[in-house]
């Protein structure tokens, strides 16, 4: 979900053509990726201009955590969500209290991070399934403030690159 550069540009803009978000966190004492990246692959639908499919990202999504490895492909963010959600995590990384919430239409993804303690531990929760029908999946962590920045920077990259369209 979140994001930092891995080995130059391929994890970041993946050959200029992928946008990507893989944050750096403390889990567990070690300092490692996020257990959630997300890669933008671009609008689901480049064509369309306007309308409810225009801000509709494609993605690739894997959540990864002691053992449990869950991937989700499709058409289950828009820009107006990663928009909101940015602004939130620029509130929470000020502030250091309150919640950053991804919020969906689809139950694909949620994805919640809120403060833990006033030294700047957050916990984050993410719900994940590429079938809501037959399965469901949560996984909790915990980060550290200074790992929002990247993550925070990289959704301004992604932002710039595939900006909410304008609805009519």
């Amino acid at each position: 979900m979140l994001g930092r550069r891995v080995k130059g540009n391929t994890c970041r803009f993946l050959l200029t053509l992928v946008l990507g978000i893989v944050c750096r966190a403390e889990v567990h004492g070690q300092t490692s990726n996020w257990p959630v990246s997300l890669w933008i692959l671009g609008y689901a639908y480049p064509q369309a201009l306007d309308g409810p499919d225009a801000n509709l990202y494609s993605v690739n999504l894997q959540t990864r955590l002691e053992g449990a490895l869950v991937e989700v492909h499709g058409n289950i963010l828009r820009a107006p969500e990663l928009t909101a959600f940015l602004d939130q995590l620029e509130q929470l990384n000020r502030r250091l209290t309150g919640s950053a919430r991804l919020e969906r239409l689809e139950p694909n993804l949620k994805l919640n991070v809120e403060t833990a303690s006033k030294t700047g531990l957050l916990n984050v929760v993410v719900g994940v399934t590429p079938d809501q029908l037959s399965q469901s999946h949560k996984f909790i962590f915990s980060i550290h403030q200074p790992a929002l920045q990247p993550c925070i920077s990289d959704c301004r990259t992604i932002l710039a690159r595939y900006p909410a369209r304008p609805k009519t």
